[in-house]
């Protein structure tokens, strides 16, 4: 079984514990820390979801996906981190080339820290 690939120095990984949306998993790796590892595992959250579900969290005024981020590098005390994400709409789409393909980024995510006596919604 491959393990992926290997982490450079410094390098942390994070898994998502739970989450108001009820995913859990992944592997989302920062070599600054943990808000870092945070806004992937955000930005998937927000891409697990439809449009339509999207919609109906705003209208119950669930603007933000709150989540519980776990540290799981080797030899680390494995601490428990608590985030809330929101989607924020640009006013005009970041259209790049990246090899060839061109990427249209519609939305940017803000990531900030919570308590861990938040419920997750």
């Amino acid at each position: 079984m491959d393990g992926g690939k290997p982490l450079s120095a410094g390098e942390k990984t994070f898994t998502i514990e739970g989450s108001g949306i009820n995913k859990t998993g992944g592997r989302y790796r920062s070599k600054t820390g943990p808000l870092a590892a945070a806004k992937k595992a955000g930005a998937r959250l927000y891409r697990e979801l439809t449009e339509g579900q999207i919609k109906l969290r705003e209208k119950k005024g669930k603007k933000d996906i709150k989540f519980i981020l776990k540290e799981t590098t080797r030899g680390s005390s494995k601490e428990t981190f608590f985030f809330k994400v929101t989607r924020i709409t640009l006013k005009k789409p970041l259209v790049r080339t990246i090899a060839g393909n061109t990427i249209e980024t519609k939305y940017t995510y803000e990531v900030k820290k919570c308590g861990s006596d938040e419920k997750l919604e």
